[in-house]
């Protein structure tokens, strides 16, 4: 059960605070998170402000959203901050039905710069927990940059606990971009072939994919390992959903050290996964990455998700830049 701090639970019938309304809110919810994460957003985000404003164009659409009991099932959900007809303040509720419980994903929490330390984020997500908990959600989850310290210990505050902290990491493919420094063990290490993954891999591989995007998490991911099984029916499936996927495995003298995998998406970069024997998880992950950028589409970006602080520097030494670290907290 969703735990709520009494002394502030009436923050919900404050008079600015009120649940958006997509048939009126989008184009000033999308200017304010446009705003809010400018020095911080990606392709993807840019995207999903555009995808928020061509809806608000889109009357028919609207009148059907609005018509919806349960405003928890549009993608816009959640609530905003209101002052004198001016949107100041946003908080976008995700549903999420992991294993049959229902849970909440909080997503673009932001405040008008004009209007910061006020309170305004606090009422916001107590709003959010008071309605996951009339839901009875199992639990309700966010992510918030690593940088910003004033968000993570509000949320702390509010009984949040922390999870994880996950990086991304991009390949621009850029010609001006250097790789970064070898490290000495990278430099001196063992060298291992790289080739195409067998069915043999499989068990090593779906092991250490468990390791390093546990099930906890790995709803919040857009990876679905089931994908990447080998065999006919598998394969036959892949087809099916238009799931372009391949594999590649690192060895030396007949030991299995990795395996990568590329999924190619509509989004800005596609994706990379790593399935790493921890004993040789640095020399196994530049090897696979650096193999893996010189053999995928060149035009495409790639983005690769990793538990924070592992492996930096191979991961820099195969050419990624790190975008940013979210760290992951629940409260349940």
């Amino acid at each position: 059960m969703i735990a709520i701090h009494k002394s502030l639970s009436a923050s919900s019938s404050n008079d600015h605070l009120r649940p958006i309304d997509a048939r009126r809110d989008l184009i000033q919810v999308a200017d304010l998170i446009e705003l809010c994460f400018s020095e911080t957003i990606d392709p993807d985000g840019e995207s999903y402000i555009r995808q928020m404003r061509n809806a608000a164009k889109n009357g028919p659409y609207l009148q059907w959203t609005g018509s919806i009991k349960d405003q928890a099932t549009f993608p816009t959900s959640g609530f905003v901050w209101e002052n004198e007809g001016r949107i100041i303040g946003n908080l976008t509720l995700i549903p999420v039905l992991k294993r049959i419980q229902p849970l909440y994903l909080i997503a673009n929490v932001a405040v008008h710069p004009d209007f910061r330390r006020q309170g305004i984020a606090r009422q916001l997500t107590l709003a959010a927990l008071e309605y996951a908990r009339q839901r009875k959600a199992s639990a309700i989850w966010l992510q918030v940059r690593e940088e910003n310290q004033a968000a993570y210990h509000l949320y702390k505050s509010l009984g949040f606990v922390e999870r994880a902290r996950r990086s991304t990491w991009y390949h621009t493919r850029r010609r001006e971009y250097i790789s970064g420094p070898l490290s000495n063990q990278l430099r001196s290490f063992i060298q291992p072939a790289i080739g195409w993954r067998s069915n043999a891999d499989w068990m090593l591989q779906e092991k250490w994919l468990e390791a390093s995007y546990p099930a906890e998490l790995r709803w919040q991911l857009p990876i679905k390992s089931s994908l990447f099984k080998p065999g006919l029916i598998a394969s036959i499936y892949r087809m099916f959903i238009d799931a372009r996927i391949q594999h590649w495995s690192a060895r030396y003298q007949n030991r299995l050290l990795g395996v990568i995998s590329w999924q190619a998406t509509n989004h800005y970069a596609d994706h990379l996964w790593l399935a790493l024997d921890s004993e040789f998880e640095e020399t196994a992950a530049y090897r696979l990455l650096t193999y893996v950028v010189e053999k995928t589409n060149r035009k495409r970006p790639l983005a690769l998700d990793y538990q924070a602080g592992r492996i930096p520097q191979a991961i820099q030494a195969a050419g990624f830049q790190l975008h940013q670290t979210l760290i992951w907290m629940n409260i349940v």
